[in-house]
């Protein structure tokens, strides 16, 4: 965007955070983000893993657990977040969120 840019890369692990104005070009700033959970990264680095171990806490029924980390909420936000960079390729210009979903299922 026109503040900044954050990049993730597999399999070094790094993420990467530019501010425009204050970085530049090859001057980021870079962290290794790493699980210690992951016993064995694989084709996904791990996701794979923690998404089956976040599923089993889920249907295990365990003491205390108040269900799902991610709802279905967050689901249809991330596909609307992918049909707005789409359209935002398409027509060259801003997409909001607000004009692919409704923004009722915006909020929590």
């Amino acid at each position: 965007g026109d503040e900044g840019k954050l990049e993730a890369f597999l399999p070094s692990h790094e993420f990467r955070t530019g501010i425009r104005g204050r970085d530049w070009i090859g001057k980021v700033e870079c962290e290794t983000v790493e699980d210690a959970r992951v016993v064995y990264a694989g084709h996904h680095y791990g996701s794979s893993q923690l998404e089956h171990m976040e599923l089993y806490d889920c249907v295990a029924c365990d003491e205390g657990r108040t269900g799902p980390r991610v709802t279905l909420q967050n689901g249809l936000i991330s596909v609307a977040v992918g049909v707005a960079a789409q359209l935002s390729i398409e027509k060259q210009r801003v997409i909001y969120l607000s004009e692919v979903l409704d923004p009722a299922y915006l909020s929590p």
